[in-house]
């Protein structure tokens, strides 16, 4: 169950501030964020990391500093036959800006793909398109702090929304974390006592008897300009990984665009 937080305009200095983890199998081979040239995982140069048995990625930033991420919506087994949600990012990357990525996803046939929830966002706003399996809905985020996991919208009940909510309310109006504060909000392994224990509900997932768990972390920090961007990923578990900064990196890529 994978868990996005998407801050936005809430602190002068930082209109987009995104944290996430990536829920997954263990045994699925993934590479850690790099700056990828165009045409390895979309028709643009973009940052981020990527799943090796799909071709796409979970959350990557693009050129023209649109961020995308995305998770599954919960709605029973999910069909093999389906084409990879990845794709949708690496797609939704591949058009440049929010307003042609969001485009190119409502033309697509949401039966073509498991349910999901599609975040596009930038320094001027965020929107989410969701699929329930055979439609899309598209909601724009006010100015605050918001969530997506597999239960968002409707999809279940969970802890991790009650957690999200208090730490939603505890964020606004407060100084903006340091990474190091992000770092410790995402490896929360609340409401279990061991990490022995096959818990899905805690926002660092340690379920190794059944195969799963959390697999990384990713923070953007997109500021007033381009150069103010931030980038941090760990290639594991964020209670005992750490964020590699690639801010260096986000930073070439906007300042050499694909072009269209």
């Amino acid at each position: 169950m994978c868990t996005i937080v998407v801050a936005l305009a809430v602190w002068p200095d930082s209109p987009l501030v995104i944290a996430a983890n990536r829920d997954e199998m263990l045994a699925r081979a993934s590479e850690p964020a790099r700056l990828r040239a165009a045409g390895e995982i979309g028709e643009r140069a973009v940052l981020a990391p990527r799943d090796q048995v799909g071709g796409g990625t979970w959350l990557g930033l693009g050129d023209l500093e649109l961020v995308v991420g995305i998770t599954n919506r919960r709605s029973g087994p999910a069909k093999r036959e389906l084409r990879s949600r990845g794709e949708l990012v690496s797609g939704a990357l591949g058009r440049g800006d929010r307003e042609r990525a969001r485009a190119w996803v409502e033309q697509l046939d949401p039966r073509d793909y498991n349910p999901f929830h599609l975040l596009l966002a930038d320094r001027l706003g965020a929107e989410v398109v969701w699929s329930d399996g055979g439609r899309f809905t598209r909601v724009g985020l006010e100015p605050g702090v918001h969530w997506l996991t597999e239960r968002s919208f409707g999809a279940g009940a969970s802890w991790r929304h009650d957690r999200l909510a208090e730490l939603a309310r505890t964020l606004v109006g407060e100084d903006e974390p340091e990474l190091a504060d992000w770092q410790a909000i995402l490896a929360d392994h609340r409401p279990y006592t061991g990490l022995d224990q096959v818990g899905f509900d805690s926002m660092c997932v340690h379920a190794r008897a059944v195969g799963y768990g959390t697999r990384s972390s990713t923070v953007v920090r997109l500021g007033q300009t381009p150069e103010q961007i931030e980038f941090h990923h760990a290639p594991g578990r964020p209670c005992e990984t750490a964020f590699v900064d690639h801010s260096a990196e986000a930073r070439q890529l906007l300042a050499n665009p694909s072009g269209d």
